[in-house]
């Protein structure tokens, strides 16, 4: 079922209710306007009755979050004739001055004393033209743990941010309408006659993260943030058969229980939003598309030379390392950019257009179902030396999500998948209404080639840069980068950012974990690769994982 579905239905409901609306508006106000009078003091006004929200799962059904009744205190000045022992006792429970109160009664206008109150105070019941409306919160039992995932709702109940953002319709519901009695003192008194609508409750989600991997990576991430004094940084870890997201963390965080006290940088979605150059990690990518357009094989030697000097600059390795003659799974292990430089120039410039623009959407589209998704950059590489850059990952930005999304057509066959977040989606009444599929946006590569970057990747653990990623009994396999920082335009010299993505397994690859440090202390070797690690190791734990990965 497409997840669009369920949006229409409640557009359709929105409609009907519209309707109904404007009926009850004209009944309201004929109540109002011709039944009121000095032997019958009351009159009719239209409440809103407020929907349930969905609540929010992960994959194994743990509650992320939920909302519980409230109240709100609302105050309508037309109607408010308290004395100034009222007026400072209103103040005291709405946390403000008098005189601002003052100011807030003399503009006439309704506004809210205190919103979302568990408990409302004893001195404000019964007030001549203070209200208590029903209202209610959103709690978030796991604080931080998944925060950007799930966005927070605002005192108003909107979702922001996350899937309470980007699927609010879904979550929210619809309102209903209700009569309440207005006596000549403006106390409300609620009444359900015949003819009242009633809401339309959010449905639940169930999410593909588990939330026992979303802590396990969260707090390996923030380890590895302290002890390598990065800036910020990003995990994610996908199944690359099916595109379900486990688990997706960043740094900084916050707590969507308290998302008034956060600032934009710590609700920012860094691992959809933040565009980088992600440097050697696309060397395998490259390797990949040069292999798929049969310009060279694994076993292809190019010289190695510690510099290379093409049109528009040099190409140099990292602390100018030479080495005599190389074959591309000797130079993907080694990380030699200039070989990958020989190789982008045989790849040439409308195969990189092909792969990288029209088949990933780099700089044109991602499909992802969250908001405040970046598409990375792209720019075509008209110059010799732009295209030698794009060949061992320079001159091309991607977000983290996004080298996870390509990183994964490289184990599974070929596949371009949709990233996926949401695993089900079920109404008030149980009802399944979205059940995830993967979705193969493109077949990008033969499986005959993802073999093959399987096999140059084994081993490319074991040697002695990359030990810590290693797990005992276990075929693990990545590639490193670590790439200058471009800070107003330039490279930096001294600022990095590291990234490693790796299988679990590659004799069976299922799971991808993409590690990313902004402005860490030392290279990926030292930094990402460690931090994969452990949660490679902590994830086949979890999974009880055999060897070869099933």
């Amino acid at each position: 079922m497409n997840l669009e579905t369920p949006r229409k239905a409640i557009l359709v409901l929105g409609l009907i209710l519209g309707l109904c609306l404007l009926t009850f508006v004209a009944f309201t106000f004929s109540l109002q306007v011709f039944s009121t009078t000095e032997s019958n003091p009351f009159s009719m006004s239209l409440s809103k009755v407020y929907s349930r929200r969905g609540n929010i799962y992960d994959r194994n059904g743990v509650l992320l979050a939920f909302s519980v009744p409230s109240n709100s205190i609302l105050v309508h000045p037309s109607l408010f004739r308290g004395d100034e022992n009222m007026i400072y006792t209103l103040s005291r429970v709405g946390g403000i001055t008098v005189n601002e109160l003052k100011t807030r009664l003399e503009r006439g206008r309704n506004f809210y004393l205190r919103r979302q109150l568990t408990e409302i105070p004893d001195e404000v019941k019964g007030v001549i033209g203070v209200s208590i409306l029903e209202d209610s919160k959103r709690l978030y039992p796991h604080r931080k743990s998944a925060s950007h995932i799930l966005g927070f709702v605002d005192v108003d109940g909107w979702g922001r941010g996350g899937i309470e953002g980007y699927q609010n319709e879904i979550l929210k519901g619809r309102d209903g309408l209700a009569f309440i009695t207005i006596d000549a003192a403006g106390r409300g008194i609620p009444t359900y006659p015949q003819g009242s609508i009633m809401p339309v409750q959010g449905s639940d989600i169930l999410l593909t993260i588990d939330i026992h991997v979303q802590n396990m990576v969260e707090k390996a991430l923030a380890r590895g943030i302290d002890k390598y004094k990065a800036l910020s940084g990003s995990a994610v870890v996908m199944d690359i058969n099916t595109g379900e997201i486990w688990a997706l963390a960043n740094y900084p965080d916050f707590d969507p229980n308290n998302f008034r006290q956060s600032t934009g940088e710590q609700r920012r979605n860094r691992a959809l939003s933040f565009n980088y150059e992600a440097g050697s990690v696309l060397k395998t990518v490259s390797l990949a598309i040069a292999l798929e357009e049969e310009v060279v094989s694994l076993n292809s030697e190019f010289p190695a030379p510690a510099s290379l000097r093409l049109r528009g600059g040099v190409v140099n390795n990292f602390r100018n390392r030479a080495y005599n003659v190389q074959n591309l799974k000797e130079a993907l292990k080694t990380s030699t950019n200039t070989v990958f430089a020989q190789l982008a120039l045989k790849i040439g410039r409308e195969n990189f257009n092909k792969y990288y623009h029209t088949l990933f959407g780099v700089g044109r589209s991602f499909e992802v179902g969250m908001p405040g998704v970046e598409v990375g950059i792209y720019v075509d590489p008209e110059s010799e030396m732009h295209l030698a850059n794009i060949g061992f990952g320079q001159g091309i930005a991607l977000t983290p999500l996004q080298v996870t999304s390509i990183y994964a057509t490289l184990g599974n066959g070929g596949y371009f998948l949709k990233p996926g977040f949401i695993r089900a989606i079920r109404d008030s009444q149980g009802q399944l209404r979205y059940e995830h599929r993967p979705r193969i946006l493109r077949t990008v590569f033969r499986k005959q080639t993802s073999d093959l970057i399987i096999e140059a990747l084994d081993g490319s653990i074991t040697s002695q840069t990359n030990r810590l990623a290693q797990v005992e009994g276990y075929s693990l396999g990545g590639k490193t980068g670590t790439a200058q920082k471009i800070i107003d335009g330039k490279y930096s010299d001294e600022k990095i950012i590291t990234t490693f993505a790796g299988f679990v397994t590659l004799k069976n690859p299922r799971f991808l974990i993409v590690v990313m440090f902004d402005e860490p202390n030392a290279p990926a070797s030292s930094t990402a690769v460690p931090v994969f690690g452990e949660i490679a190791r902590g994830l086949i734990e979890y999974l009880q994982l055999s060897g070869e990965g099933k």
